[in-house]
């Protein structure tokens, strides 16, 4: 059959739909769709309320709580382990220092006059804070006095003499094993201690313009008596130079009066916290965790922060500070727009009744926001893609079951105006068994009235006017009446004319309707009778 004939077929069938109505076939069709649609909307539902449809919101949420309450834990107890150290080391070096200088005969407050002593101080305490570093697991341990041993105006004001150790394998978790290396402190102590010296090695500490020693000095000054409540930790301490992170433990050194004469403490660097604290990788490939100290209106000093993970932010991208924005979980916008989602908890590095308490830090956990909003797409879109395989595969099967459960009813009504009624035999279905019987009855019927008609003929009055009425039957319309003169059925006028059984049942109705007959035999009455006549005029 040609495109064109297709088309006209198609569109003839649209135009009928309006008044034939909707088939059983789309109505059951249709009821199924609605119920498949009622269904899916009480599962999208359900998953919804569930929360099914925000799984990897929720997942992630208590994963990165999970992860910031072992972090908080973890900082907790190491930090507070080595505040306890810090203040023991001071308690120590205070007693030793003091008692030096009584021995000395130098005043506390005149350590700077003389500057002979400061290489024997230090290396009198070089032996505690070696101790004290390898008991830790510190990445390294301090000391600084008050002094200086240069003599240049400009030095004095920022150049103080000290000791600083740094271990040179801090990531073994233990004191075995490790090694110490020299990065401050004078080189007769390193010589004779045996320690190699750190390429970055000075003689001296570039400290002071920190104003640490003002720090504690004031803290030391007020109602604070014990060391333990002088603890300071601090991520803006220049002690190693450059731009190396680390936060440092400071504890003043005083003599029995009260005189700040220098400060001690351990250092955690960037490389320990990362080797320490670096949260799981496995799901999360940029995910890190951070500790920084907190500004007065309640943001991250990223500035000052370490960083833990695989894939850690760069220090100068997350340089200043963070804003949060609380939501369902924190975001961090960093001063470059960078935007993070993540968790932080406050965390109390001082105790309450320090001189310190009101030094806020906190812990991060926290990933770029990209990756936070992949991966809670990735997981909606499985329960998602997984109704819209769901739906599909129940359209189908629904297109399916109304083709099987109607074609014996399509098989029989086919065959019903094909054939009649009388000629198809038993479906097995109750229902159409019903209507068959009942349609059977009703062709006995007619066919009794049309032997009744055959044996008296119509009048001529009625023939007449049933010849005048095939003048308005269409050209369509006629080349199927004239087919059914010739004693063609339904289904060979369709083959005959090429087109579809829907289109030869139209024309019947259309005929039927201008010819003013009821069924098919008493169509078949009148072409019988123009025959006859037919022949009649062919004799004469």
């Amino acid at each position: 059959m040609s495109r064109p004939r297709v088309t006209e077929m198609i569109s003839e069938d649209i135009k009928n739909m309006g008044s034939r109505g909707v088939s059983l076939q789309r109505r059951l069709l249709l009821f199924f769709l609605l119920f498949l649609a009622v269904v899916m909307s009480g599962t999208a539902l359900i998953l919804l309320l569930s929360g099914a449809l925000s799984a990897g919101h929720a997942e992630t949420s208590a994963w990165l709580r999970n992860e910031i309450s072992h972090l908080s834990e973890d900082v907790s107890e190491e930090f507070g382990e080595l505040s306890d150290d810090g203040a023991a080391l001071a308690e120590g070096l205070s007693s030793y220092l003091d008692g030096q200088l009584k021995s000395g005969g130098v005043r506390p407050d005149g350590i700077q006059s003389r500057p002979e002593i400061l290489t024997g101080l230090l290396a009198g305490s070089f032996d505690s804070l070696e101790a004290s570093l390898e008991k830790s697991r510190a990445s390294g341990a301090f000391l600084i006095l008050n002094a200086t041993t240069n003599p240049s105006p400009a030095a004095a004001g920022r150049s103080r003499a000290g000791l600083y150790l740094k271990s040179a394998e801090p990531d073994t978790g233990g004191a075995e094993g490790r090694r110490l290396a020299y990065l401050r402190g004078p080189m007769a102590v390193a010589r004779e201690k045996g320690l190699p010296l750190l390429p970055q090695w000075r003689e001296e500490i570039e400290a002071y313009d920190s104003g640490m020693f003002e720090t504690a000095k004031n803290a030391a000054g007020g109602s604070v008596p014990v060391l333990s409540r002088l603890c300071f930790w601090t991520s803006d301490f220049a002690l190693e130079g450059g731009n190396i992170p680390s936060v440092f433990l400071c504890v003043p050194i005083l003599t029995k009066d009260k005189t700040v004469i220098g400060m001690c403490g351990f250092s955690i660097s960037g490389q320990l916290f990362k080797t320490r604290y670096s949260p799981p990788d496995e799901t999360y490939a940029r995910v890190c965790s951070m500790i920084a100290p907190m500004t007065e209106d309640g943001r991250l000093d990223a500035s000052g922060a370490l960083l833990a993970g695989s894939y850690p932010a760069e220090r100068r991208a997350l340089a200043g500070a963070l804003t949060v924005r609380d939501d369902t979980l924190d975001e961090f916008l960093a001063a470059d727009g960078t935007e993070y989602t993540g968790v932080f908890e406050e965390i109390s590095l001082h105790p309450a009744d320090s001189a310190f308490a009101g030094r806020r830090w906190a812990l991060a956990v926290m990933m770029p926001k990209e990756d936070f909003t992949a991966f809670v797409s990735e997981r909606s879109g499985r329960v998602i893609g997984l109704m819209a395989f769901f739906f599909i595969l129940c359209l189908l099967a629904a297109v399916v079951l109304t083709r099987r459960y109607l074609s014996p009813v399509l098989k029989a009504l086919r065959m019903i105006r094909e054939s009649g009624a009388q000629e198809y035999g038993r479906t097995r279905i109750p229902e159409i068994d019903d209507l068959i019987e009942f349609l059977s009855g009703q062709d006995s019927a007619r066919g009794k009235s049309a032997q009744a008609s055959e044996a008296k003929p119509a009048s001529s009055t009625m023939y007449d006017a049933f010849i005048k009425k095939i003048g308005a039957l269409s050209p369509a319309e006629r080349a199927v009446f004239n087919l059914y003169l010739e004693g063609c059925d339904a289904r060979q006028i369709a083959d005959a004319l090429c087109l579809s059984i829907n289109t030869i049942k139209t024309h019947n109705k259309r005929i039927y309707m201008k010819l003013d007959v009821t069924s098919r035999k008493e169509l078949m009455v009148y072409a019988q009778m123009m025959k006859e006549r037919g022949a009649v005029r062919d004799r004469g």
